[in-house]
C-alpha cells in the first residue's frame, strides 16, 4: 500500500514545480499541502481535528509555516507527527464512515 501510494505521488507530482519539500517518515510536506492536526498541542492552542494548509517551508530551519482557522502556526520537523497529509486521512474517514 505504501509503494502504490509513492507511485502515485510520483506520478502526481512528477511534472509539477513542487518546491521544497521536508520529509518525516514516509510523509512528504510541501507548500500547498492540506494537513490536519492529529494530536492536541495545548501549548500551541491546536487541537486534534484542526485543518489547515502548508504556506511555507524551510528547508534550512526544518520547518512548516500552517495556516489553521486565519493563524500561522509554525512546527518543527519534531512536530510533524502532529500532522498528516490529508490525502491520507480522507481515505481513512471514508472507509471509517462506510462501516
Amino acid at each position: 500500500m505504501l509503494r502504490l501510494r509513492c507511485v502515485i505521488e510520483h506520478i502526481t507530482y512528477q511534472n509539477q514545480d513542487t518546491g521544497p519539500t521536508l520529509t518525516r517518515g514516509s510523509d512528504t510536506f510541501r507548500q500547498g499541502d492540506k494537513v490536519m492536526q492529529i494530536r492536541n498541542n495545548y501549548d500551541k492552542n491546536i487541537f486534534n481535528g484542526d485543518i489547515g494548509y502548508i504556506t511555507a517551508v524551510d528547508t534550512n530551519e526544518r520547518t512548516l509555516s500552517v495556516t489553521l482557522d486565519s493563524r500561522l502556526v509554525e512546527y518543527d520537523i519534531t512536530e510533524l507527527d502532529e500532522n498528516a497529509v490529508s490525502k491520507r486521512n480522507t481515505k481513512l474517514k471514508e472507509r471509517l464512515n462506510m462501516k
